[in-house]
């Protein structure tokens, strides 16, 4: 003999969480990139893996943000990488491989956004 139960459903939250807004979710992106920079830094990485490792955080800060904003994280961490890794005192330089470590910071970041969007179903 088989006993069958209705699954329990949890309820919806009728109100949001302070996490949903975007500029929230903005700030802890911002703030995952500057423990990035500071652990690179501290870790006295060669440029190579920073960059890496700011990628991945710029990736992480914008997988759940909207497309704009997720492009300023892509801002935020090649002006991190540029200003306080690469050169010193937050300098910013426009060299070729600058601008090349510009958009592709930036366009790690939107996928991430773009990822995150398609994953929940949102617009």
């Amino acid at each position: 003999m088989t006993t069958l139960t209705t699954p329990v459903r949890r309820a919806r939250r009728s109100r949001p969480r302070l996490i949903d807004e975007q500029g929230i979710r903005f700030g802890l992106a911002e703030g995952v990139l500057v423990l990035a920079a500071l652990s690179a830094a501290a870790l006295h990485l060669p440029p190579a893996a920073a960059v890496v490792l700011l990628g991945l955080a710029a990736f992480a800060g914008g997988y759940s943000t909207s497309v704009w904003w997720a492009l300023l994280v892509g801002l935020s961490a090649w002006a991190y990488f540029t200003g306080f890794l690469e050169n010193s005192l937050g300098q910013l330089t426009l060299a070729p491989q600058d601008l090349d470590r510009l958009v592709v910071m930036a366009l790690v970041a939107v996928t991430g956004s773009l990822l995150w969007r398609r994953r929940t179903g949102r617009e």
